[in-house]
């Protein structure tokens, strides 16, 4: 007989014993059940999660990181919270990297002691590389101005003295966003190194710097022969609304490369010009996979979208058309 129960009908009791039956793989359908997890349920949950072994607990975690990207209307938030103070460097890492799929500006302190002082490298980057949207928040004036300058400045710290490179990198690309007079300097000392990895975070930093001073340097780097500097490059040429960028973008479309075909197909759609519907159009026609589809699509929206921001002049929309794109 099929089960017709409800995640919200499911006795909590029932999830925790499926959780501690570590012989059976934790039933899907009680994943569900762990959505916006409050109260009584909430405090026993907290209670049997230090009794479950590290693999439990990191598989766990996986799942409901995964069932939130096909299903943003849940909210598993409580249970990462929780999780970003586990012993495990792994579980913890789990839980940051869905965390910032959160906007939790009470969190903001948290990530700033994991960028400081984390034991586990891995977490720091992530966190230098998580900061970024609140630098983006503070600059738009969403968050508090002394936020704001908590966040910088340990983003800063961390880009002169992060203990790995990554670290480094991770924050000179979130201090992108910034409008502090440092910024500049740190990515054009990232760029100067000539080492991919250095380049590629510093073209990432320059696309969200929105200065004219990087046109040159992001329009040199388009056909580079390393992927990520090219990548990046591609996007920093959209996020700059590079003009002259259009027709390598549009040489790049006849390329098999899948990350360099749709980042050039964003780019040109937040470039703009008449010419590109018709691309669009073309390029919906050949393509094989609808998920690509997909991303054409709402290449063309953005392509609109911006258009009659252009006409009408600027408008206060909340969507995000770059989040769309999952490369």
């Amino acid at each position: 007989m099929e089960d017709i129960t409800t995640p919200q009908q499911i006795p909590f009791e029932q999830v925790i014993a499926a959780l501690l039956d570590l012989d059976t793989p934790f039933p899907p359908r009680f994943l569900y059940r762990l959505s916006d997890l409050a109260g009584a349920d909430l405090r026993q949950f907290k209670k049997t999660w230090p009794t479950l072994p590290d693999w439990r607990r990191q598989a766990l975690l996986e799942d409901l990181d995964l069932m939130f990207e096909n299903d943003t209307l849940l909210s598993f938030e409580s249970i990462n919270r929780l999780a970003l103070l586990d012993a495990h460097p792994q579980v913890r890492l789990v839980a940051l990297h869905a965390l910032q799929d959160y906007e939790v500006t009470d969190l903001i302190p948290s990530f700033l002691k994991i960028l400081s002082s984390d034991k586990d490298h891995e977490m720091r980057a992530l966190a230098a590389g998580i900061l970024g949207q609140y630098v983006y928040l503070g600059e738009v004036e969403e968050i508090p101005a002394d936020i704001l300058e908590s966040v910088v400045i340990g983003l800063l710290q961390a880009a002169e003295n992060g203990k790995t490179p990554l670290i480094r990198q991770r924050a000179i690309e979130s201090l992108g966003f910034s409008s502090r007079r440092e910024v500049p300097e740190l990515i054009e000392s990232a760029f100067s190194t000539g080492e991919e990895d250095w380049m590629a975070s510093a073209l990432n930093a320059m696309g969200k710097n929105y200065d004219k001073r990087w046109h040159a340097s992001v329009l040199k780097m388009l056909d580079h022969p390393a992927d990520q500097v090219r990548f990046e490059a591609i996007r920093a040429a959209g996020e700059l609304e590079i003009a002259a960028a259009k027709q390598p973008l549009l040489a790049l479309l006849q390329g098999e490369e899948r990350e360099v075909f749709l980042a050039a197909v964003w780019s040109l759609s937040q470039i703009g010009g008449d010419e590109l519907h018709q691309v669009f159009e073309e390029l919906l026609t050949a393509v094989e996979s609808d998920e690509e589809a997909d991303l054409i699509e709402e290449a063309l929206d953005n392509l609109i979208f911006n258009e009659s921001i252009d006409l009408h002049g600027s408008f206060d929309f909340d969507e995000d058309y770059e989040d769309e794109f999952d490369f």
